[in-house]
């Protein structure tokens, strides 16, 4: 199965071929899924049960089921295509549309024929997913095996025109801080100054609007943590990718039946139990938010993202309901990292567009001070000089100012000297850095 770029006029479109099976083959494939619960069954036993069925066509029929009942169908191809990030179906009616790194939303060549079909493959992928879906609970969110996460819905109580589906695909090499200053999306300083404070203890925010590569940036994040620190992350649908090896992914729980529902508030208080030095939340946005900014204040290491576009709205939304966090609280934050995102002839290009401090409270009007250490303005990063991070720092840890700038140059040299490499290689050097 492949997928080749054609250009169609002034638009590119996505032609998938797929391999076409005879009725017998499908027909013969249906009766091995009625003898065996066919996602438990390993490539073994499901040959067995061909052979049974049908002698002679058993890998046919396995491929069929591989590709058809234990895949994604119509939709396998595209997954196998590098510069493909989001895969997206708004109905049946309208062909199925990708992501593509360089230019956009495109369409594909790829349809459902009916609103049965696309009900029945969205139920089936969820199914198998340990999930599920109905029409009285037309929405949810599920990680595919890979590690790609699904979004769908049901019905047409909330999208008019039927059941939808998007599909954000798992990168199996996750981005490392140095692809991220090679892109352009930080500078080599910016990223020193944040590895400076992670690997010492900062509590971050990583804010920005859909699409700015929040998670994407966090897990690069993460890859400053020393190695002797305990991780334990807590995520919706898992995302984050740290390959370091003292850390517990949690996961919340959707109540299903007799199963309590266990929610991101549940797992904070899991985690603290678990004595971790850093606890990474994919997203702040219920209940749990006050226990994370106590935890902040107890002496753990806290980063996360935030679902908001500039300072003033990361300020607004955290003391606003649902979260309700009391503005003395703010003040355990380090930094607020802000990202951005611009829609251009190469495609969608991400960057960090400002690092914001958090200094206090103002005394006379308890306004939250905040100081901009870093800022871009035409793709230009500038660092203020007067950072308030790095000196609750200096205080914390028993060093000055001035030594921490010192380090934080090194760093920043350390990171331009490297060369391209995976995320395990990445923080194999950053551990050797001293």
């Amino acid at each position: 199965m492949t997928c080749t770029l054609d250009r169609e006029g002034n638009r590119y479109i996505m032609r998938c071929a797929r391999k076409r099976y005879s009725e017998e083959v499908r027909r013969r494939a249906e009766e091995v899924i009625s003898s065996l619960d066919i996602t438990a069954s390993n490539d073994t036993k499901i040959l067995e049960a061909a052979r049974k069925v049908a002698a002679g066509m058993e890998k046919e029929i396995l491929e069929y089921i591989r590709d058809n009942v234990l895949g994604l169908g119509p939709l396998a191809p595209l997954m196998s295509v590098p510069e493909v990030e989001d895969i997206s179906v708004v109905s049946f009616r309208e062909p199925v549309f990708v992501y593509h790194r360089d230019l956009g939303y495109i369409p594909t060549d790829i349809t459902f024929q009916s609103e049965v079909e696309l009900a029945e493959f969205i139920k089936s992928i969820v199914e198998r997913s340990g999930k599920q879906i109905s029409i009285s609970d037309p929405v949810v969110d599920v990680s595919l095996p890979d590690g790609s996460r699904l979004q769908a819905t049901l019905g047409t109580s909330v999208t008019s025109e039927g059941p939808s589906l998007a599909i954000r695909k798992f990168r199996k090499d996750p981005v490392t801080p140095l692809d991220i200053i090679r892109q352009e999306g930080a500078s080599s300083d910016l990223m020193a100054y944040l590895w400076l404070l992670v690997s010492r203890g900062a509590n971050i925010l990583v804010c920005g609007g859909t699409g700015t590569g929040k998670t994407t940036f966090l897990n690069a994040l993460m890859s400053f943590i020393p190695e002797n620190l305990r991780v334990i992350t807590i995520e919706e649908t898992r995302e984050i990718e740290y390959p370091g090896e003292n850390v517990l992914p949690l996961v919340t729980r959707q109540g299903i039946g007799r199963d309590t529902e266990v929610d991101a508030y549940s797992l904070l208080s899991i985690a603290l139990r678990h004595r971790p030095n850093y606890i990474v939340l994919g997203e702040v946005r219920g209940e749990e938010a006050f226990s994370l900014f106590q935890a902040m204040s107890a002496g753990r290491y806290v980063m996360a993202t935030f679902h908001a576009g500039s300072i003033s709205t990361v300020v607004h939304r955290l003391e606003a309901r649902p979260l309700s966090i009391p503005r003395n609280m703010l003040t355990a934050l380090h930094c607020i990292v802000l990202l951005s995102s611009e829609l251009g002839h190469g495609g969608t290009r991400r960057f960090v567009s400002s690092v914001y401090e958090v200094m206090g409270l103002d005394r006379d009007t308890g306004e939250l001070l905040v100081n901009r250490a870093f800022s871009r303005e035409n793709g230009t990063y500038s660092f203020s000089r007067a950072s308030y991070a790095l000196r609750r720092l200096a205080d914390a840890t028993g060093t000055t100012e001035p030594e921490l700038m010192a380090d934080m140059k090194r760093r920043s040299q350390f990171l331009s000297s490297l060369q391209a490499g995976n995320m395990r290689e990445f923080m194999a050097k950053v551990s050797s850095f001293l």
